[in-house]
């Protein structure tokens, strides 16, 4: 009974110590986030940077980038509405409104989130066959000055026994499934990710091309009627400004077509201009430090949302210990 008492005294103590230092490492992994947006903006963001990064633009991008054209209006639409149906207190109606996909995710977007996750908050992040392992944040936990008295007498243990080839093996497999573990970078991606979804980003094609299309067609369709009126262009020109002709459908689906590629073009790598010029303004600072911000909330739990990223490493700070304590344990049988 004592012995039980003992250990639940320990576990309470246990769960105060990880929890401060929680708060002391989320405070001081986010100060140096931050300190890191200026380099990370200079690498990626300048000339150099963006031609680099732009070179993903290529190939497939340029249909991502048309079908996102076409998709702006629905998704313009649907965010409306989802406004609309938030303040009259359809809550389901707009939180179902709210999941309609943006679009499709471009190469270059794809490319500046891998960037994001890997160098500059430097947390366990996959892409594809590409994978990041690197978690600062765990490594900030685990280094405050009041976490290493629980688990540092166990990795002595452990650190005795290290020339045991089994052993060390086992170990070393176990470790690199604990720190391959991906839920927190896949609960970090999911609660972030909508944060920084248009503001990190500046491919978007507005939804204008569309009523840009019907005032090119209107003109096409006049000048060719005022060239082909019957009593010369003079009294065509006369005629039609009185009764303006209405363009072929063919001509207007035409014309549509042909702005969509353009601006497809342009918009997709616009960037290139665009970035080192807002980089100099410092519109990419202010809106990466927002970012940070936004994650700052969600690791300090100050966020409404139905899953945890604090809670998750809280857990996963104890499952390190755990394991720990299981390991050597072993060592003594």
């Amino acid at each position: 009974m004592e012995d039980a008492a003992e250990a639940q005294v320990d576990i309470k103590v246990s769960e105060e110590i990880i929890r401060h230092a929680m708060q002391q490492a989320v405070s001081a992994y986010i100060a140096q986030r931050r300190a890191r947006v200026p380099y990370f903006i200079r690498k990626h963001f300048s000339l150099r940077g963006v031609l680099r990064l732009y070179r993903n633009g290529l190939g497939a991008d340029l249909f991502k980038a048309s079908f996102n054209l076409f998709w702006a209006w629905p998704r313009l639409l649907a965010r409306l509405l989802s406004s609309i149906a938030a303040s009259i207190g359809l809550r389901g109606l707009a939180a179902c409104l709210s999941r309609i996909p943006t679009g499709f995710e471009t190469n270059v977007q794809r490319e500046l989130t891998w960037l994001i996750y890997t160098e500059l908050l430097e947390v366990p992040f996959q892409d594809g066959k590409r994978e990041a392992q690197h978690d600062a944040l765990l490594e900030e936990i685990l280094n405050q000055p009041e976490m290493t008295p629980l688990y540092r007498p166990y990795v002595e243990q452990l650190r005795e026994r290290h020339g045991y080839a089994e052993f060390r093996t086992g170990l070393e497999n176990n470790l690199r499934e604990f720190y391959l573990t991906r839920e927190a970078a896949s609960d970090m991606a999911a609660n972030t990710m909508t944060l920084a979804a248009g503001g990190l980003y500046f491919q978007q094609i507005t939804p204008g091309a569309l009523a840009i299309s019907g005032v090119i067609s209107q003109a096409i369709a006049y000048h060719l009627a005022v060239s082909n009126f019957f009593l010369g262009p003079t009294l065509g020109a006369l005629y039609y400004h009185y009764f303006p002709p209405t363009p072929a459908a063919s001509l207007t689906i035409t014309i549509i077509v042909g702005i969509m590629v353009v601006l497809t073009l342009v918009a997709s790598f616009a960037g290139i201009i665009v970035d080192p010029i807002l980089a100099i303004l410092g519109v990419h600072e202010r809106r990466l430090q927002t970012f940070i911000t936004h994650l700052e909330h969600v690791l300090m739990d100050q966020q409404d949302s139905s899953y945890r990223i604090y809670d998750h490493y809280y857990a996963r700070v104890f499952d390190f210990i755990d394991y720990l304590i299981l390991a050597t344990s072993r060592l003594k049988l």
